[in-house]
């Protein structure tokens, strides 16, 4: 797990950075995932193909970055990839090994409905977007 690279699961995971906010959305489920600032560096580095290894050595709990990436992969927004020789910034180095906190993730599925709509297809005739036609 640690000795892997990883990349997005699959061209439906999306992500912004909103300040200091990230958000990331898996349009094929429609759910949406935000993450601390500690989980959204660690999302950072693995997604441009930092070996989680990288992390550990620059200060994240294996446990932690064993939890973290579980997630991430149980949500199908990462898989393994062969180990690649991409380095971890030094910048996100230093603010790993200062971080006291944990990477997290929240799951959020409350607007899953309305993001796989078909804005197209899926309308109400008479109301229009963003109202589903009943089925």
């Amino acid at each position: 797990m640690f000795e892997n690279s990883y990349q997005l699961a699959n061209p439906d995971i999306v992500f912004e950075q909103f300040g200091d906010d990230l958000v990331v959305l898996n349009l094929r489920s429609g759910q949406y995932f935000g993450f601390n600032n500690v989980g959204a560096l660690v999302w950072s580095a693995l997604s441009s193909g930092v070996k989680a290894s990288s992390l550990i050595e620059a200060g994240v709990q294996p446990q932690d970055l064993e939890k973290f990436l579980s997630s991430l992969v149980s949500n199908e927004l990462l898989v393994a990839q062969a180990p690649l020789d991409i380095q971890l910034a030094q910048e996100v180095r230093i603010q790993l090994a200062g971080a006291s906190e944990v990477p997290t993730i929240e799951v959020y599925d409350d607007l899953a409905d309305l993001i796989m709509a078909d804005p197209i297809h899926d309308v109400d005739a008479e109301t229009g977007w963003p109202n589903r036609p009943d089925a």
